[in-house]
């Protein structure tokens, strides 16, 4: 059975997209305008990632209340 998101988790996902693709458009424009990153925009990457991956590895842990 395919687990769903539910809304407080896709809530969740949502921030960290809003967090994460910012963060790495930010990165890309730092290394090519200085040919180096800055910490904030690694600082929104990293956190970004770290949140969406602990969200979906939680997701898959969550017991199917359904059944």
């Amino acid at each position: 059975m395919k687990k769903m998101f539910t809304a407080k988790q896709f809530r969740q996902l949502f921030i960290a997209l809003v967090i994460f693709i910012p963060g790495l458009l930010l990165l890309f424009y730092m290394i090519v305008v200085e040919d180096e990153p800055g910490a904030i925009p690694l600082l929104l990457t990293f956190s970004g990632l770290i949140w969406i991956v602990r969200i979906v590895h939680h997701r898959n842990e969550r017991p199917d209340l359904r059944s």
